[in-house]
């Protein structure tokens, strides 16, 4: 994943590590990557994902699969209900709510990075100074739903990605290749495409003249 959605566009990294189809190899990778999409961490180059999630926490302890595939699971659900109604549940509003009231606040702090070449700009990073990833992912989901039109939000029905409407254009799938997907299964499944299949079979017998099958 490169942060863009199956028709090119940019997608928020929430959805992006939502739609990511997590697993135990991946996971640490996943994690790292949405934060440094999210601009709140400075992992090294070096490819060690592992030292970014050595640093956070989840409720006092170190950060697992487990952890992530929970939360994971947890926000897709959100994510799938709000794109469902169109609307916000409130259920799911009182446990973002629930989980932010719990914390002491999300602490960051700006830190400069140095470039190691003169020839390169300086960045500045946001640093998490709030450890607890669990609160890093509440925090991201209540931003990204912040003043968020609920009915831009949409699940594909053929792949299940979460994407967001870029206009007032009704839109239910992700992508045309999907559209076309979905509506040649349903055809299949329904045996409609059978049937068309047998037809066309007995009306190239008819053409050619030749038997029918008893």
């Amino acid at each position: 994943m490169n942060g863009r959605s199956r028709g090119g566009k940019s997608l928020p990294p929430i959805l992006e590590i939502c739609n990511t189809s997590i697993n135990r190899n991946n996971w640490e990778e996943a994690c790292t990557r949405f934060l440094l999409r999210e601009g709140i961490s400075s992992a090294s180059n070096n490819g060690d994902n592992g030292s970014v999630m050595s640093r956070l926490t989840y409720q006092g302890s170190g950060v697992t699969y487990g952890n992530i595939e929970h939360l994971h699971k947890q926000f897709r659900r959100m994510f799938a209900d709000i794109a469902s109604a169109g609307k916000f549940p409130p259920h799911h509003i009182a446990l973002l709510n629930a989980s932010l009231s719990h914390s002491h606040g999300m602490r960051l702090q700006l830190e400069r990075i140095i470039p190691a070449q003169r020839s390169e700009a300086e960045t500045l990073n946001l640093q998490p100074k709030t450890v607890d990833f669990s609160l890093i992912l509440h925090f991201a989901v209540a931003s990204f739903l912040s003043g968020l039109d609920p009915k831009r939000l949409k699940q594909c029905p053929n792949c299940t990605r979460l994407f967001l409407l870029e206009s007032k254009r009704r839109k239910r799938f992700c992508t045309d290749s999907c559209r076309s997907q979905h509506h040649n299964r349903i055809r299949v499944e329904s045996g409609r495409q059978a049937l068309y299949m047998r037809r066309r079979r007995q009306q190239i017998r008819l053409d050619n003249k030749l038997p029918m099958p008893k």
